[in-house]
């Protein structure tokens, strides 16, 4: 399960052009439920997502998954819950790689490397 529990995210905080991307956001999502976010541009969909990917972080506010506060790891800490697929295929891939390949190369993410000699 992922709980999401009064999100707070603002960009360019105390100037003039201060926005609040997500105010008091609250969601809850079950284990194999499909969740489908719509909105306009400037909703805050790609605000949350990126929270939830710990590409940035909320001013407040607290992300869990089965319990586990995962709040203020990392993107790279939290790769063994959550993966992308970006909508620009060069966003977040090995462009020369196929896509089968890029698939393999992030299911191997966390699991232990072993190199050769």
């Amino acid at each position: 399960m992922i709980r999401i529990t009064s999100l707070n995210l603002r960009f360019k905080r105390g100037s003039s052009e201060e926005i609040q991307a997500l105010s008091d956001f609250n969601l809850d999502i079950a284990s194999k439920e499909f969740l489908i976010l719509l909105g306009e541009n400037g909703s805050g969909k790609s605000s949350l997502l990126n929270c939830l990917a710990g590409s940035i972080f909320p001013d407040s506010g607290s992300i869990e998954i089965d319990g586990l506060n995962i709040t203020k790891y990392t993107d790279y800490q939290r790769s063994k819950w959550i993966a992308r697929i970006f909508q620009n295929p060069l966003s977040g891939t090995a462009a020369e790689l196929s896509i089968l390949e890029n698939f393999r190369l992030a299911s191997q993410r966390t699991q232990k490397k072993l190199f050769g000699i």
